[in-house]
């Protein structure tokens, strides 16, 4: 009698939909890494960046001073930079604290895309935002602003969770991480409004309104010291240029990705695209959960830029780097627009088409953006300057990368005679430290120093104001020694004075 067996099950797919999805935002992650430790430490720190090591090296009690009265704008990266340097101060270790968030982000952009549009779009919009130059750029710097796109992001994709399935733990999570992204920036708070205003898509029985209030009031429990150490450090905010259309055109351009105007325009040609099946959800779908998500996503974007740009025309903030909260939803919305062109080839091309602009942006920021150049610059002093030498940082915080840099590469270097004690510690000790050198420690350096090194900042060469009071103590040090020589750094002015007869600088 012939033996029969049971039917055996048929193979599954090898590879099924959910890992296909898993390996392709495996691969995107692992792009977005490649491309955000590229280079990590081959360009020098610029002022902010080696402005936040000091703020990390101090002690505790110094540390809160500095974030209470002067700098409270990234007081959590401070302090998570504060740990982090025990693994070292070299500007690739230091810079690569900003690249776990950066990385982290992506993730997270694919799953509100996911849940908004699709697999495809939430696919797209990690891939656009791995190559945004704008994004890899603050992943490659010592300051808190990839920080703050995670946080921003993960406040987001909980706020969306929070409407979705109201619960405690939800809305709870939503507080910390919105309250952790003020502390790393204070535009994190255009973000936190995006939300609000996103919630005009849902019916008023849709929004847990007891929930939101708990979370909102939360927040600004957390946030409240942070707002009155603001008051007392706004007089610390550096001055940007007042709005205008070629400043807002420059900004658009580098929130998508500094590619050029082809890659702005590409990037609005997406989101154009993005609209059709925007408004054909909300006409199906009226006030629905699903529009909600759309518009949060086009609210995310519209709102920050909408608010800076306002709010220029009494301060001005409109930056790039101050709007990079704009950089997750405006990958989400072209992955919108991008996922809904027919048919499939040209979907394809036009996605080819902004990679590849994108791809032209990132080589001209690793082959073509300049940092301010301390590095060489510190060296050049440290190697020709002489016992005796004197020298002089105006404006005084430009010491901080000087110092930092004297610090790693060794030498004796010119005696610092203004400022006379390292800028931030000073300041967070409330030791005063003069604006400028003033004429009666001028008078006293010729009797004392044959030469004299003025070192002017990016601050002093970058505007007009600047200039003219870098000139001013230029022309005061002329007075005292009538033979100069200078070399130019990217960002810096390095001028040697010295009495009659001294020797040219060594190129």
């Amino acid at each position: 009698m012939a033996v029969t067996h049971p039917a055996m099950p048929r193979p599954a797919s090898a590879v099924t939909p959910l890992h296909r999805e898993l390996l392709l935002i495996a691969g995107i992650v692992y792009l977005a890494a490649f491309l955000r430790v590229l280079s990590l430490g081959e360009k020098s720190f610029w002022l902010d960046e080696a402005t936040s090591l000091p703020i990390a090296r101090l002690d505790w009690s110094s540390f809160l001073a500095i974030v209470t009265h002067r700098e409270p704008g990234m007081s959590l990266y401070y302090a998570i930079l504060h740990f982090w340097r025990g693994l070292g101060e070299s500007e690739a270790v230091i810079r690569g604290l900003s690249v776990f968030p950066a990385v982290a982000t992506l993730p997270v952009v694919h799953l509100i895309g996911k849940r908004t549009a699709g697999v495809a779009v939430g696919l797209l919009a990690a891939l656009l935002l791995a190559l945004n130059a704008l994004d890899i750029r603050y992943a490659q710097e010592a300051r808190g602003y990839s920080l703050l796109i995670f946080l921003t992001t993960l406040a987001t994709f909980l706020f969306i969770k929070g409407i979705e399935r109201p619960s405690r733990g939800l809305w709870a999570g939503y507080a910390a991480a919105a309250a952790l992204a003020i502390y790393t920036h204070f535009f994190a708070a255009f973000v936190i409004a995006a939300h609000l205003v996103s919630l005009a898509v849902l019916r008023p029985r849709d929004i847990p309104v007891r929930a939101l209030a708990a979370s909102l009031s939360g927040i600004a429990a957390l946030v409240l010291p942070l707002v009155i150490a603001a008051w007392d450090a706004a007089r610390s905010i550096p001055a940007l240029p007042a709005p205008s259309l070629p400043g807002l055109y420059y900004t658009l351009m580098a929130i998508t990705g500094a590619g050029g105007v082809w890659l702005l325009v590409a990037y609005a040609l997406s989101c154009v695209a993005a609209f059709p099946p925007i408004r054909s959800t909300w006409a199906s779908a009226r006030a629905s959960v699903e529009a909600f998500r759309y518009g949060l996503v086009v609210a995310w974007l519209v709102t920050p830029i909408v608010l800076a740009l306002g709010i220029s025309f009494i301060t001005p903030i409109l930056s790039a780097r101050y709007l990079v909260v704009c950089l997750p939803p405006l990958s989400l919305l072209a992955a919108i627009g991008l996922a809904s062109i027919r048919p499939r080839w040209a979907c394809i091309g036009a996605t080819a088409v902004v990679a590849a602009l994108a791809i032209h942006g990132i080589v001209g920021y690793f082959v073509y953006f300049p940092k301010e150049d301390w590095r060489d610059a510190t060296r050049f002093v440290i190697a020709q300057g002489r016992p005796g030498d004197a020298l002089i940082f105006y404006p005084p915080y430009d010491r901080e990368p000087f110092d930092y840099y004297h610090g790693r590469l060794g030498g004796a270097g010119p005696a610092v005679v203004f400022p006379e004690q390292p800028y931030v510690p000073a300041i967070a000790r409330g030791i005063p430290i003069a604006a400028d050198p003033g004429e009666a420690l001028l008078d006293r350096l010729p009797a004392r120093y044959p030469r004299v090194w003025l070192i002017l900042g990016r601050d002093q060469l970058s505007s007009r104001e600047g200039y003219q009071a870098g000139r001013a103590v230029h022309e005061q040090l002329l007075k005292r020694y009538p033979s100069t020589r200078q070399k130019t750094y990217y960002g810096i002015l390095v001028v040697l004075y010295s009495k009659a007869g001294g020797t040219a600088l060594q190129q």
